[in-house]
């Protein structure tokens, strides 16, 4: 068997997440085929953007320690995962945002009203998720700092 790449790592991690049926609850009102329909397209755009990422960095997803090294002695600088999805989630926080804050059109039309009023609470939602990710995160990487700060010090 071939070892996978980083890349194709993350999108088996990911397309194992996205097929699972818990996921369908963030949005009760897909059916399952709509659920896979859409994790279908985020696999889709996932490739996509590894794909442009690693043509971009040079190098795909870093997962290990030995990752990092390798990228920090290549290029002088480090990168930490945590650090640049917290920048990515900041910038989808702006986005979406500003796209909740566009006022609905006027309609008389009470169906065109509804989706418009279903629109925004499904913004809002989304708002709440980004919003709860970055608190995860933000604690992951405390609790991260510990135990790596731990891993030196027996090292030592």
């Amino acid at each position: 068997m071939l070892n996978k790449t980083n890349n194709q790592q993350i999108l088996s991690n990911a397309e194992s997440f996205f097929t699972r049926t818990e996921m369908n609850p963030f949005n009760s009102s897909l059916s399952g085929e709509q659920s896979k329909e859409i994790a279908r397209y985020m696999l889709f755009i996932m490739k996509n953007r590894l794909s442009v990422g690693a043509e971009s960095y040079g190098a795909e997803v870093p997962i290990t320690v030995k990752d990092l090294d390798e990228w920090t002695k290549k290029h002088g600088k480090s990168r930490d995962n945590i650090d640049e999805t917290l920048e990515e989630l900041v910038d989808a926080l702006v986005y979406l945002s500003a796209e909740f804050l566009q006022p609905l059109p006027n309609s008389k039309n009470s169906r065109i009203k509804e989706l418009g009023l279903e629109y925004k609470r499904e913004i809002r939602e989304a708002l709440h998720h980004l919003s709860n990710s970055m608190f995860s995160l933000l604690s992951a990487k405390d609790k991260r700092a510990i135990y790596v700060n731990e891993e030196k010090k027996k090292r030592r």
